[in-house]
């Protein structure tokens, strides 16, 4: 007769479960063989039997990275000597060209300096100097042509208008008579001051001066109107660039004795101071205010002769004698 399962699994679940011998832990605990540290470290691996596979390989690739780049820095210097050993110089009867900072540069491996860019570079330059000669062709007439059409502008004018303009000429040329006494006294009075010698700027006789507006002549339009304050704290040659007036008996020397000389000229009215302290008024005033506006007076150059490297005024022929050439 086959048996219920169920009723073999509830049997078979209520049956005592069998207790195991009190010693049996003990006898399989004893039983199992122990290793012991030294087994073990043996068993370890070291790192660099853990590594080596990768160790040698990456020193070796780093190795050959730094040759390559190294052949790489050596060729590049030596394309660039041979490039600039290369360089043609280059000479045109019309001009010499020389390179300057703006010119080319810093050379590269890029081959920036090689011979095609820079005789690009020369051509280029060869353009913009012909461009600039030919701009400097057209302004050759320009002053002409002003100078013609403020003459005609001149002559249309009414006459009340250019006597006023007039007036204004002879005005201006009598305040640069004035400002070169009064600069020719301050020279004169610093060589008192210093054993005869002349000052060797302009800035040494702002100490004489108590107005700046002497040095500036009526005619030169544009300038700011500076302070004597102002003036000392410039260096010397910013000081004899605002002045109107040119300079031209810088000390040390005792020039007083060749009273013949120019001291200070003016280059708008002709206007020059001489080393004896007097001015002198090249062209007379009657020709100068009638003259129109823009036109430069003749006493610029007329009236005075260079010698040894100075400037004098010509003395003046007797009446019927002819004037010294």
């Amino acid at each position: 007769m086959n048996p219920d399962p169920e009723i073999l699994e509830t049997l078979l679940r209520s049956a005592p479960a069998p207790k195991p011998p009190a010693e049996l832990v003990a006898t399989l605990r004893t039983g199992i063989p122990h290793s012991s540290n030294a087994a073990l470290e043996r068993v370890r691996p070291s790192f660099w039997h853990r590594w080596w596979p990768v160790l040698i390989p990456g020193s070796a690739l780093m190795a050959l990275a730094a040759v390559v780049v190294i052949q790489d820095l050596e060729l590049r210097q030596a394309a660039h000597d041979s490039e600039r050993s290369a360089i043609p110089v280059v000479e045109t009867n019309s001009l010499s060209t020389q390179r300057t900072p703006t010119d080319s540069g810093p050379v590269d491996g890029d081959g920036t300096n090689s011979p095609s860019a820079e005789l690009n570079r020369l051509r280029l330059r060869v353009l913009d100097l012909e461009a600039r000669l030919a701009d400097a062709r057209a302004a050759a007439g320009d002053p002409r042509q002003l100078e013609a059409e403020l003459k005609s502008l001149w002559e249309g004018l009414p006459d009340d208008v250019r006597q006023a303009f007039q007036a204004k000429r002879r005005a201006d040329s009598i305040r640069c008579v004035n400002n070169l006494k009064q600069l020719g006294l301050a020279v004169r009075i610093f060589a008192t001051d210093n054993e005869g010698d002349f000052p060797p700027d302009l800035k040494s006789i702002l100490t004489y001066n108590s107005a700046s507006i002497i040095f500036l002549c009526p005619e030169d339009f544009g300038k700011p109107v500076s302070t004597v304050e102002e003036l000392r704290a410039l260096p010397p040659e910013q000081v004899t660039s605002y002045s109107s007036y040119e300079y031209l008996a810088p000390g040390p020397g005792k020039f007083e004795t060749d009273p013949q000389r120019v001291m200070l000229r003016c280059p708008f009215h002709g206007h020059v101071a001489l080393c004896d302290g007097s001015v002198q008024m090249l062209q007379p005033l009657a020709e100068q205010f009638v003259q129109p506006p823009g036109t430069p007076p003749a006493a610029v150059t007329n009236g005075l002769e260079r010698r040894d490297g100075k400037l004098y005024i010509k003395p003046k022929a007797p009446e019927g004698q002819p004037s010294h050439p």
